[in-house]
């Protein structure tokens, strides 16, 4: 795991261009502390950088920048390949190769080089980001992986093409002299975060889970294209479901396809645990893995003061089954906050899920005992686990029957909440659904079809547009849907599909890996492997989906390990009592960032409706949401002022 970066210019790269590449370098060593090194050609005016994590072969033959045996291909990569050992074995029946060292690296650029490019991406299993530079044909290619487990940002400007793992590296390269992606601001306000291949800059892009991008040198241009689409996937797989499964054939092959990839991907050189929270997902994992590995993983987990957002207990029922050497860390209330004030530094670009607060403890913790850490991301997108993808489809076929003037009208007069309660009789809502009812009700009425179902049901609020100043932004057009929703595949499969395209790699693994990279840690999914995802399409939605519940072929192996009502409950998310530390403890810090004066400094955002949701959050009214959106961004604008430094 590292981080890599990268320049090719129209001019000769003078030693001024050369220093202020280091310099980008050397901000994010965090993501490879242990080596760093850069490689130019000038006749090319080329330069790769690269920082080391390393997990795979320690010593110096496994540095980067490296170059290929035949010295036609350079490389720097980010990542770990987990079928390294078999591509090895491939390479040395089809060449003799005198091997310098034994790290993944290695093995992927000489089977590049032999085998070439797109047959490796065929045949490789992992997590990665890289850039490598054909020194005969004078290209450059990114490659992301298939899932967006590791980031790549890209710009080209004023005669300079330059990548890096992290996208204010790019913005202090070009001098700070970029501009705000307004339509993307407006997607953050609505979601948190930032979806590829847009970046919080106009001129910045993010390439895309299972994209290369090719450049042309010469040329000086570039051209994108994808080598792995979930959409394909699809079509192939689910025409392997004419023979329908039972339940226990899926479960066999299931847990097959997951012993496998947990077995590649508990392979290191360094320490190794796992997180655990006693959920479904991070159970199996860690079960999986503290076979493999002779009842030794280590297993982590966070305990919070406030009960009802402590899941502490489960993973530690779920550890003493398992018999892991589990450790537990306690996030108190005045460390959370120090740590909230520590996020825009932190994150890249603007990222407001507050999860990211345990999270980063978490990695920070973790990081004192292993630099390796499994965790069960992943598992509710591939086999079904989250409450939409059950009640989407059925809130959809109620608009059918229920006329949207009934609904307008129970908008107006918030008396409606028996509407709410025969919806969960009939089982159209969950028991528990943290839908209000003025939230439902704007969902039903602006939602059209199951793309704008899914849009409106992942939006934080449509407050957004009202924050912002008009004039700003009255000429962005509304965002259109991408429609995916045409496959041979059900409504449930269609809302699992487009969380794994958008949710998954722009929130979920944008979280971990920045909370993890920061404190040097790797983090490892094995069910956003290949071979995972892959299987999990094969299967019926009825082997995920069963009985309102999700995940049922899971749940039907986690029984082999552990009594199932162990973990077994509904949902509770990694969170934090935003609204209320929005309310009290941190009230007065957040006055101060929400100021007027620096409000109308920035330019962003409409004072006076800022001024406005604070009150009604003060009032009672839950909008710590969007709340912490604004701070978030406000403090990522202005973070070189001294008085935001925590």
């Amino acid at each position: 795991m590292c981080g890599i970066a990268g320049l090719i210019s129209k001019v000769p790269i003078n030693s001024q261009k050369k220093d202020s590449f280091e310099n980008v370098l050397r901000s994010f060593d965090h993501r490879g502390p242990d080596y760093s090194d850069t490689w130019i050609d000038n006749s090319n005016n080329i330069i790769l950088g690269h920082n080391r994590l390393s997990i795979i072969d320690l010593s110096a033959s496994g540095h980067q920048p490296m170059s290929s045996m035949s010295g036609k291909l350079k490389i720097v990569f980010n990542g770990e390949i987990y079928n390294f050992q078999y591509l090895k074995k491939k390479l040395d029946s089809v060449k003799e190769i005198r091997w310098k060292g034994s790290s993944d690296t290695e093995i992927l650029i000489e089977h590049i080089d032999h085998f070439g490019l797109s047959n490796t991406l065929e045949s490789i299993e992992g997590m990665f980001a890289f850039a490598l530079w054909d020194i005969e044909k004078k290209n450059l290619q990114l490659v992301r992986d298939r899932a967006g487990e590791k980031p790549l940002y890209y710009a080209l400007l004023n005669g300079e093409f330059i990548f890096a793992s992290e996208i204010h590296e790019i913005n202090n390269f070009f001098m700070n002299t970029l501009n705000i992606d307004h339509e993307a601001l407006k997607k953050y306000l609505k979601k948190s975060c930032i979806s590829a291949p847009s970046s919080i800059f106009e001129e910045i892009k993010k390439l895309e889970p299972g994209q290369t991008l090719k450049f042309d040198a010469t040329k000086f241009n570039f051209s994108v294209s994808h080598y792995w689409e979930l959409k394909d996937i699809i079509q192939k797989e689910t025409k392997r479901r004419s023979i329908k499964l039972d339940s226990t054939s899926a479960k066999k092959s299931t847990l097959n396809i997951l012993k496998e990839v947990v077995n590649s991907q508990i392979i290191s050189d360094v320490p190794i645990g796992a997180f655990l929270s006693g959920g479904i997902d991070s159970t199996l994992i860690s079960a999986i893995a503290n076979d493999s590995l002779s009842g030794k993983l280590n297993t982590f987990s966070i305990s919070f003061d406030d009960k009802s957002f402590d899941e502490s207990s489960h993973a530690k029922v779920v550890a003493d089954k398992l018999k892991t050497n589990h450790i537990e860390f306690k996030l108190h209330e005045d460390e959370a906050l120090s740590l909230l004030k520590q996020v825009p530094y932190i994150y890249d670009e603007p990222f407001a899920d507050s999860s990211q607060i345990p999270t980063l403890l978490l990695c920070r913790e973790s990081r004192k005992y292993i630099t390796v850490a499994l965790t069960g991301d992943g598992g509710d997108e591939v086999f079904g686990g989250y409450n939409r993808y059950i009640y989407g489809p059925r809130f959809l076929s109620l608009k059918k029957i229920i006329p949207n003037k009934l609904f307008t009208s129970f908008g107006i007069n918030i008396s409606a909440k028996p509407l709410i309660k025969l919806m969960t009789k009939l089982r159209f809502l969950p028991a528990s659904s943290q839908l209000r009812l003025s939230r439902f009700v704007d969902v039903f009425r602006s939602s059209k079809d199951l793309s704008g179902f899914y849009e409106n049901i992942t939006d934080l609020s449509n407050l957004s547009d009202e924050l912002l100043i008009k004039k700003s932004y009255e000429n962005i057009p509304p965002t259109d849907n991408e429609e995916i929703f045409d496959l041979d595949i059900n409504d449930q499969e269609a809302l699992m599909m487009y969380d794994f395209m958008s949710y998954l790699p722009s929130d979920i693994l944008t979280k971990v890996d920045r909370s993890s990279m920061h404190f040097s840690l790797e983090t490892r999914a094995p069910f956003l492997d290949r071979r995972t995802v892959e299987h999990a399409w094969s299967l019926n939605i009825s082997n995920k989906i069963k009985r309102n519940s999700g995940k049922h072929v899971l749940k039907e192996i986690i029984n082999d390990f552990i009594p199932l009502n162990l973990i077994d409950r509904p949902k509770q998310g990694f969170s934090i009592p935003l609204d209320d530390w929005l309310r009290n403890p941190l009230y007065s810090w957040i006055s101060l960032i929400l100021d007027e004066e620096r409000i109308r400094e920035v330019g962003i955002f409409d004072p006076i409706e800022i001024k406005n949701i604070l009150l009604r959050h003060q009032s009672g009214e839950n909008l710590g949401a969007i709340i912490w959106n604004v701070i978030i961004f406000q403090l990522w604008h202005e973070k070189s002022i001294d008085i935001l430094k925590p």
